[in-house]
């Protein structure tokens, strides 16, 4: 079976009530891609979440 990941291009701010729910009058706004299953919403989470920018390292064990 096949499963669609749509995702959001552009804000639909500004457009007719009417038009924000309907894929193909908003065809500039979204992009659309078939994948091979769906995505649980903690893989989703973690796409989302952008990546820090730092790391933290722990001190090694044997110092001091």
């Amino acid at each position: 079976m096949a499963f669609f990941r749509i995702t959001l291009i552009r804000s639909a701010i500004g457009l007719p009530q009417k038009t924000r729910g309907q894929i193909m009058k908003v065809k500039e706004l979204v992009a659309v891609s078939e994948v091979e299953k769906a995505l649980s919403k903690a893989e989703v989470k973690a796409q989302r979440t952008p990546d820090p920018g730092y790391y933290i390292e722990s001190p090694g064990l044997g110092a001091g």
